[in-house]
Formats: structure tokens, sequence, C-alpha cells
């Protein structure tokens, strides 16, 4: 019996380095996955900061554009005026 006594401590010293060295190696990947889950985080607030830029940047170019395109149509308002005018004056210098 005293055999079989050895034989089960054995075992469970056995159980027990095997189950510290489980230990150990998961809370190296949970330490990894956590440093990664770090480091995502890190990257998913740089790039949301970069989309906040890029929106506000996109917003201001497309400002820019209405207000171009507002000049744009003034002119060509403009633009028509001074042609019907000149045509107006063409045509009355004919007549003279």
């Amino acid at each position: 019996m005293n055999i079989e006594v050895r034989q089960i401590e054995n075992q469970k010293i056995s159980f027990r380095r095997e189950m510290e060295q489980t230990e150990l190696e998961l809370q190296s990947k949970l330490s990894a996955v956590e440093d990664l889950s770090r480091q995502l985080s890190l990257e998913e607030a740089a790039f949301t900061q970069q989309q906040k830029e890029f929106d506000e940047k996109h917003r201001h170019s497309m400002h820019e554009n209405d207000q171009l395109q507002e000049q744009v149509e003034r002119f060509n308002i403009e633009r028509d005026a001074f042609d019907r005018k000149a045509q107006a004056i063409k045509q009355q210098g004919e007549l003279d």
C-alpha cells in the first residue's frame, strides 16, 4: 500500500506541475492578447482621429466647392447680362 500512496503522491505532484505549467502558458497568452488588445485600441483611436480629420477636410472642401459653384453661377448670370447688353448695343449700332 505504501507504494500505491507514493504513486498517487507522485501523480499529484506531476499533475500540479502540469497545471502550473499550463497556468503559466495561459497567463503568457492572456498577456499577449491584452497587449494586442491595447495596441488595437490605440490603432483604432488613431484611425478614428484620422477619419475625423478626413471628414472635416471633406466638409471644408464641399463648402469651398459650393462657394465656387455659386461664384460660377453668378459669373454666368453676369456674362449673360453682359452678352445681352452687348447684343443690344450692336443692334442699336446697326440701326443707327
